[in-house]
């Protein structure tokens, strides 16, 4: 009995026993559970903290980066603008601004009526070439930051515009002339185009297009052209029929002109390009600071004749850009063809040649100065008509006087000492004028 109670109790307390081992495995069982929950709750946590260090320390560098970036473009934004204060502007946003297309580094392009113009620029050799004219950048460029500047006048004389820079941008505007503003040009007309000058000789009145372009190049922007009609009836920029072309004073047709190579005088070896009115007018699209006076010969053929050379000049003019007319100057030898020209276009600017009517100095003055697109009286070197108390009669009346054709610096300063205002000549160059009134500036201080 007792034994048996002993054992009962020894059951009793081992399942008692066996109920705690199983309470004890239950809580360490779910200790384990909350502790390896917290573990993972403390790695998620930590992960993020991770990611969100991460991404402050990306922040801040994005930031130092930002700034970084800003403090070097405001940079050379004041470096940009320390250079247009000292007057050299941006080539590519000028170039843009006016209305050219980069055709390559540093190369530009634009149609105006139909004629291509190419603008390239070489840094290197220091010049740019427009078609075939070429403008020296000579101590005039400058560069930042792979951006060249050139200064701002050059780059005025090249586009023939006005640039100026507002609110961080470039603007580009086409130049206008206003009446007889040719004449505050240096007084020189180059004259049959110019002399094109070879080691071994110089070549006059050629009339060609290596004379406009070479004259061109040396400062020259007014030029005097001889004219006459071919045997189709159009307007070759030649002298006459008899000293050049074939020598035998028959007109050649326009496509045997075109494809004529002229000479000068004296003929020499040296042979160039002929031009016709439209080629003339096209190069004066390329370059809108080239002013044309016409010498017509009107006395030397009929009437109908001298009219068609000028209904020529107007048609092709107006065929490219009305504008061209502005550039046009007729040169007139008496008061009837006054009239004549003026019933085709009114040119907006004439010269009275002189030296074939017998009209008085006082009589040409008078006519010429009731007309105001007459500013300047052409006259032959030493004309009697105009001495020096006609010249300051005719300079009283607004009006100014040129003298054809001078050749040497002696020249030039005999003329200016008599109020001769300007010249036609083949040699002269606009730095001659430009020596002569720096000297005459120092004698006068």
């Amino acid at each position: 009995m007792e034994l048996h109670q002993e054992m009962r109790k020894h059951r009793i307390i081992k399942k008692e026993v066996n109920r705690l081992k199983a309470d004890i495995l239950v809580g360490l069982l779910q200790k384990y559970r909350m502790d390896n929950k917290m573990v993972r709750n403390n790695s998620k946590k930590n992960k993020i903290l991770f990611l969100i260090i991460i991404l402050v320390v990306l922040i801040s560098c994005l930031i130092c980066i930002s700034f970084y970036q800003y403090m070097i473009k405001k940079q050379v934004v004041e470096q940009q603008r320390a250079i247009i204060n000292d007057g050299l502007y941006p080539v590519k946003d000028v170039m843009i601004s006016s209305g050219y297309k980069e055709d390559g580094a540093y190369i530009f392009k634009k149609d105006i009526s139909g004629k291509e113009i190419v603008i390239s620029f070489d840094f290197d050799e220091k010049l740019c070439k427009k078609n075939l004219y070429i403008f020296s950048l000579h101590n005039k460029i400058r560069r930042c930051e792979n951006i060249w500047y050139v200064e701002k006048g050059e780059l005025e004389s090249i586009l023939n515009c006005k640039i100026a820079f507002e609110k961080d941008k470039v603007i580009s505007s086409p130049i206008k002339y206003v009446q007889h503003e040719w004449t505050k040009f240096p007084p020189l007309v180059a004259h049959a185009g110019g002399t094109i000058r070879e080691k071994q000789y110089n070549s006059f009145y050629t009339n060609s297009l290596d004379a406009l372009i070479s004259n061109y190049n040396l400062g020259h922007r007014v030029f005097e052209f001889d004219f006459y009609l071919t045997s189709d009836r159009k307007l070759a920029a030649v002298h006459d029929w008899t000293q050049f072309g074939n020598l035998d004073g028959v007109a050649l047709s326009s496509e045997e002109w075109k494809n004529f190579q002229t000479f000068g005088s004296p003929i020499t070896e040296g042979r160039y390009t002929t031009m016709l009115i439209e080629d003339l007018l096209d190069e004066m699209l390329v370059n809108k600071d080239i002013f044309i006076i016409t010498d017509t010969k009107a006395f030397e053929i009929t009437e109908e004749e001298a009219k068609l050379q000028f209904q020529l000049i107007y048609d092709e003019a107006m065929k490219r850009d009305p504008e061209l007319l502005n550039r046009v100057i007729p040169q007139i030898y008496n008061e009837e063809m006054y009239d004549m020209v003026s019933s085709v276009y009114e040119f907006p600017s004439i010269i009275y040649t002189v030296y074939a009517t017998s009209s008085s100095g006082d009589e040409i003055i008078s006519f010429s100065s009731q007309r105001d697109n007459i500013k300047v009286i052409t006259a032959p070197v030493n004309d009697a008509r105009f001495d020096e108390t006609t010249i300051n009669k005719l300079h009283e009346s607004g009006l100014l006087i040129y003298n054809h054709t001078i050749h040497t610096y002696a020249d030039l300063t005999i003329g200016k000492a008599k109020g001769i205002d300007g010249f036609y000549t083949g040699l002269l160059l606009p730095s001659d004028v430009d020596l002569y009134e720096k000297l005459e500036e120092k004698v006068i201080e």
